[in-house]
C-alpha cells in the first residue's frame, strides 16, 4: 500500500510542474518567436511587391522609350509612363498591405550588347528604390532593420529596346 500511494504522489507533482511551465513559454512563443516571424513574413511579401512595381516599371520604359543614335530622345514621356505605373501600383493592396514610403525610380539606357557580345541590341535600365516599415514594431530590436527599422529594397530590371533611326 505505501508504495501505491507514493506513485500516485509522484504523478501530481509531475503534472504541477508541468502546469507551471506554461506561461513562461507561452510569454516566450507570443512575444519573442511571433513578432520576428511575422515581421520576416511581411519582409517577404513586402519584396515581392517592389520586385512586381519594378517589373512592370521596366515593361513600360521599354514599350514607350524611343531611341535614336544611341539615345533616349523622350525621357519626359517616359518618366510620366513610369509616374502612371506607380500611381496604379498604389492604388492596389499589394502597397497598401507594404506601407512603402519614399518610391523612387530612375532610368538610363545600357550600352549595346549584354556580355561583350556586339548584336547592336539596347538596353533601359530600370532601377526602383521603396523603404518598407516593419508590419510589427518590436521593442528588443529597435534598430535591427526589418524587425525594428524601415528596410530599403532596390531593385533592377533591365528590357531591350529598338533604336529607331
Amino acid at each position: 500500500m505505501p508504495r501505491r500511494t507514493r506513485t500516485i504522489k509522484h504523478r501530481c507533482n509531475q503534472l504541477g510542474a508541468a502546469t507551471a511551465e506554461i506561461g513562461p513559454a507561452l510569454f516566450i512563443l507570443l512575444v519573442m518567436v511571433l513578432p520576428p516571424t511575422l515581421d520576416l513574413a511581411g519582409l517577404a511579401f513586402s519584396y515581392g511587391a517592389g520586385w512586381y512595381l519594378n517589373y512592370l516599371q521596366a515593361r513600360e520604359a521599354a514599350v514607350s522609350a524611343e531611341v535614336r543614335q544611341g539615345a533616349i530622345v523622350n525621357n519626359a514621356e517616359i518618366t510620366s509612363a513610369l509616374a502612371d505605373v506607380q500611381a496604379s501600383w498604389r492604388g492596389t493592396s499589394l502597397c497598401r498591405f507594404t506601407a512603402a514610403e519614399g518610391v523612387s525610380e530612375h532610368f538610363q539606357l545600357v550600352g549595346a550588347g549584354k556580355s561583350g557580345s556586339s548584336n547592336g541590341v539596347r538596353y533601359i535600365e530600370v532601377v526602383t528604390a521603396m523603404q518598407v516599415k516593419p508590419f510589427i514594431t518590436v521593442p528588443f530590436f529597435k534598430k535591427v532593420p526589418g524587425l525594428g527599422a524601415p528596410v530599403l529594397f532596390s531593385f533592377t530590371g533591365v528590357r531591350p529596346v529598338e533604336d529607331v533611326f
